[in-house]
């Protein structure tokens, strides 16, 4: 490292690690599986080798690594950086330069120690902060940000031996809270853990007293601030209703997803209390609704043998397309193609079924969606309709899962909740 650390340190204990055999090895293969090919297709071999001996041995190399801006420097330093833990922030923030302190905005502070440090992990290989434990991200939350928001709080180490003030918004603090939670409903399908920002939900609430009554407008933002858009469609989405299903499908998980929300409302109407313009708000939602559509999403499982004829007969024996972030979900069909190859396997199990398809849509137009999902629990299907001009949402719901329920699938599940605006 550029600073010689006291052998007795936090984080030279933490460091010892880095010489590890075995830890080497899992490292190495992660470079090679994440970053090699990035960095080297983009960038001179000089600049890959500042990059990984940061990666493997948290050596921050300037002159190595000078090709890079010094906001994307930071970056690098937090996102590779071998120890994600509070001394190895505390030990990069004392190592920055000048034109790297000028650097050290909102726009990081955020990244890092926001979304980064609170984001629900998917189920992937090689998650950054896999070593750390849940309680361990909250400490380093609470060390950086304290129990509330607050204006005039400074960062709570020096930044390249400076004190600096935290300058963050209340409204990017409630962005990433209510994107983190409508993203985590959105995407019900995946079974994700709770998100991390409920943990502190007091934090971000705290910042909700501090919001400008024009946030709580009952008009749809059109301006060009993305804190203030993601905050209002989230806010939105969480006012204007619950998951439901008209099928009585509604799984486990996601009746549990309801009550958390609930509680979290429960949260909002003591701040909407002494807030006017938010009770406003919240009334006109009540009353009028929002400009999102509702969606539907039918999911199930199938056994190994029927996964495999109905990949065959649906794709015609070709690759899916694999898509996500780490291929983990194949789309099997294009959305124009979807009606004619969803009718084979309709056909196959049942005559009867593409007439009931074809009676389901009759007064209905939506588009199609049909894929097989990785998550948590395993494999399942995943048929997704968007509306266009649909009379009766729940009518079709309730069709499609008729539909489905006589094939010869298991643990069918269906839902509705809010699109984009």
């Amino acid at each position: 490292m550029s600073e010689t650390l006291n052998e007795t340190s936090a984080l030279a204990l933490q460091m010892k690690i880095i010489d590890d055999p075995t830890w080497q090895q899992q490292r190495q293969a992660h470079w090679d599986e994440e970053h090699q090919d990035a960095y080297a297709e983009c960038w001179p071999r000089t600049t890959v080798k500042a990059v990984k001996q940061l990666f493997m041995r948290g050596e921050i190399n300037r002159k190595g690594l000078a090709k890079f801006s010094a906001g994307q420097r930071i970056r690098l330093y937090f996102d590779h950086f071998p120890i994600q833990s509070r001394e190895a922030f505390e030990f990069i923030l004392g190592q920055l330069e000048d034109d790297e302190v000028k650097k050290f905005d909102q726009s990081v502070k955020a990244a890092t120690f926001f979304y980064a440090l609170l984001k629900t992990e998917p189920d992937i290989r090689y998650g950054r902060f896999a070593d750390q434990s849940k309680a361990q991200r909250l400490a380093i939350f609470d060390w950086f940000w304290g129990d509330k928001f607050d204006l005039n709080r400074r960062v709570p180490c020096l930044v390249g031996g400076s004190s600096l003030p935290m300058q963050i918004t209340a409204m990017a603090v409630l962005r990433h809270f209510l994107s983190s939670v409508s993203s985590w409903m959105l995407c019900a399908e995946k079974h994700q853990a709770t998100p991390l920002w409920l943990e502190r939900s007091d934090f971000a609430l705290s910042a909700l007293y501090l919001i400008h009554d024009t946030s709580f407008s009952t008009a749809q933002y059109e301006g060009y601030d993305g804190d203030e858009e993601l905050f209002q469609e989230g806010l939105w989405r969480l006012l204007a209703g619950p998951i439901k299903s008209a099928a009585n499908k509604l799984p486990t998980h996601i009746k549990e997803m309801n009550q958390i929300r609930d509680k979290l409302l429960a949260r909002f109407r003591e701040i909407a209390d002494h807030k006017p313009a938010f009770d406003t708000l919240w009334q006109h939602i009540d009353k009028h609704g929002v400009d999102f559509e509702r969606e539907i999403k039918i999911t199930f499982t199938l056994s190994d043998d029927q996964l495999t004829g109905w990949r065959s007969l649906i794709l015609n024996d070709k690759r899916p397309t694999l898509v996500g972030e780490n291929d983990e979900h194949e789309c099997w069909c294009s959305a124009k193609a979807l009606d004619t190859k969803l009718r084979r396997v309709l056909k196959q199990c049942n005559p009867l079924l593409e007439a009931a398809w074809d009676n389901a849509f009759a007064n209905h137009q939506a588009r199609v969606q049909f894929d097989r999902r990785n998550n948590s629990n395993g494999s399942i299907m995943l048929l997704y309709i968007f509306p266009k001009q649909v009379e009766d949402l729940d009518a079709l719901e309730v069709s499609l899962i008729d539909i489905v329920s006589q094939l010869p699938v298991s643990d069918l599940s269906s839902w509705q909740y809010f699109g984009p605006i």
